[in-house]
């Protein structure tokens, strides 16, 4: 919501301030925010599209590939363009959350999977997956597991995880 409210501030404070200058850095501040780099809001769109095609866990892996992309590309424009101070500590305070999310990603994984556990989700959409691998749950979907020529659901798996 941070862009729709930054958006409807810009149009509500264009009328009081009429500046090329304030157009310039409202602009500037939503794409810079819009960027998937972890924690900007771009980033939590980017990893919804992601997850409506991947796994929850492949697509945080995506998102700190491209937040590092990212990131190294705005330090490297800093250093050659604008060598701005500001920019500068902005990607470092980046940098930060880029390095604590590649650190817990894995507890991001663990808390989506005891919220499927703990919660009776009802989903539309399954799939069947041919391993037992945690790893290729997706958001939105009911899964199905073919191990060893049968079929177990996802709570059974789940279940004997969480239950010890």
């Amino acid at each position: 919501m941070g862009p729709i409210f930054q958006i409807i501030g810009y149009y509500i404070l264009k009328c009081k301030v009429d500046s090329s200058i304030f157009t310039f850095f409202n602009n500037a501040i939503l794409i810079f925010n819009l960027l998937p780099i972890i924690p900007l809001d771009g980033s939590k769109m980017f990893i919804l599209v992601l997850q409506k095609f991947i796994s929850f866990y492949k697509s945080y892996q995506i998102l700190l590939f491209f937040s590092c992309i990212f990131f190294i590309f705005l330090l490297l424009l800093n250093s050659l363009i604008f060598k701005s101070v500001f920019l500068l500590t902005t990607l470092l305070l980046l940098h930060k959350h880029i390095y604590k999310v590649y650190r817990e990603y894995h507890l991001y994984f663990r808390k989506f999977l005891i919220e499927r556990y703990l919660y009776k989700f009802h989903f539309k959409k399954h799939e069947c997956i041919n391993e037992a691998s945690l790893k290729r749950i997706k958001r939105d979907y009911k899964h199905l597991f073919y191990i060893g020529n049968r079929y177990i659901t996802e709570r059974e798996i789940l279940r004997k995880i969480f239950d010890k």
